[in-house]
């Protein structure tokens, strides 16, 4: 890769869109790609390259398939970080909140159900409610 991989990988809005939404599906096509991200298909040609280069994908004729090995899990547990920071607010009533099954294994799919839990100072049953809001 030459330069640090994650600095390639992260480069521009446009490839952590990409990356996004390659490792959130089974197998992709550059023009499927192209279409789901509003990337050019030879910006996409050439990311999926560069993936397939770093061992985050593999493949086979026109179709690419998003390889599960420690350093993909990792990257994709960092885009799963990111993305929930950024969509799931912390409510005032809560110290934190964390997530657990596939989303944080990094093995979830676009099909997968996000999994959180709330930490709370102290539960009462009206909680149950509000936490119930967080995870809609």
């Amino acid at each position: 890769m030459g330069k640090p991989a994650l600095t390639e990988l992260f480069k521009t809005e446009e490839r952590i869109r990409i990356l996004r939404h390659v490792a959130g599906q089974r197998q992709v096509t550059t023009t499927a790609v192209a279409g789901a991200t509003g990337t050019s298909k030879p910006l996409v040609s050439r990311y999926l390259r560069l993936l397939v280069k770093g061992g985050f994908c593999t493949q086979r004729g026109r179709a690419y398939t998003w390889n599960e090995n420690a350093r993909s899990l990792a990257v994709k547990r960092l885009l799963n970080i990111d993305l929930l920071a950024a969509s799931v607010p912390l409510p005032e009533w809560a110290r934190g909140i964390g997530i657990y099954g596939s989303y944080a294994e990094g093995t979830n799919t676009a099909d997968s159900d996000l999994d959180l839990w709330v930490l709370v100072d102290e539960y009462t049953p009206d909680l149950e409610i509000l936490a119930a809001r967080v995870e809609k």
